[in-house]
This record gives structure tokens, C-alpha cells and sequence, in this order.
């Protein structure tokens, strides 16, 4: 029995299949996106509220935050962040801030242990990955 190969539905296919990557793409980004706007530490809210996310290309996507503490806070500071050491004054003998509505003075601090909300965040999505691919494919119509 003779293959019939028909190149104008191939190409269809490949033109199908690409969108649908492009889709899962974008739907895995949004997800990531969500995660981290909902996973973030909540204060005032400042932080979470402040991610955005940014297409780079059809296949590449950039979440980011210009708020300054969002490293520390998802790695951690201290004997507890990548330097492994205690937080010391730069200048002066002593660190002097604010906890609970009370002044602290202190020689050194341990810091603070990171959150992880970034990797949380990351790891919920790496879930959903199959999700997102097969919704994209039904909506192109290739299953």
C-alpha cells in the first residue's frame, strides 16, 4: 500500500504545532508570573505587587521586580544568605533599626532565613508544564 505524503498539510501541522509552543510558552510564563505575585512575602504588599512580566520573544518571557529587597528576602541575609556571616555596622560600633515599633541597637545580627517564594514559585509551575502544552495543542486543534 502506497504513503501518500501531502507537503501543504505538513507544513499546516508545522505552522499548528508552532503556535501551540509559542502558546504553552506564554501560558507557563503567566503561570510563573501568578506564582510569584502570590507566593511573594505580603507587608504592605509592595513586593508582590510589584512584579512585572515582559515578553522578550515569542519564546522567551522575563519576570523581574526593580524592588531592592526581593534578593534578600528570597535568599536570605546574614549568616543565613550567601555571604554566611553576620551582619556587622559598616561605620560605628553598633547597627541601630526598628523591630516591632522599638529602637534595637545591636554589635551584630544573624539576618534573616530566605523565603524561597522564587523557587516555590518555579517548582509549582514545573508542574502545570503538561497542562499548559496540551490545552495550547487542543486550542490549535492538533489533538
Amino acid at each position: 500500500m502506497p504513503a501518500h505524503i501531502q507537503e501543504d498539510r505538513i507544513r499546516e501541522i508545522a505552522r499548528k504545532a508552532f503556535i501551540a509552543v509559542k502558546q504553552a510558552v506564554e501560558y507557563t510564563a503567566l503561570d510563573v508570573w501568578g506564582n510569584i505575585r502570590e507566593n511573594s512575602p505580603v507587608n504592605h504588599g509592595r513586593l508582590a505587587g510589584s512584579w512585572q512580566m515582559n515578553r522578550l520573544s515569542s519564546l522567551r518571557y522575563k519576570v523581574q521586580t526593580a524592588v531592592a529587597y526581593a534578593t534578600y528576602t528570597n535568599d536570605g541575609t546574614g549568616v543565613y544568605g550567601p555571604r554566611r556571616q553576620p551582619i556587622r555596622p559598616r561605620s560605628g560600633q553598633v547597627l541601630v533599626f526598628q523591630s516591632q515599633g522599638n529602637t534595637v541597637f545591636a554589635r551584630s545580627v544573624r539576618g534573616m532565613k530566605g523565603r524561597k517564594y522564587i523557587e516555590k514559585s518555579i517548582y509549582q509551575t514545573e508542574h502545570r508544564k503538561a497542562e499548559f502544552v496540551e490545552t495550547a495543542l487542543e486550542e490549535v486543534g492538533l489533538i
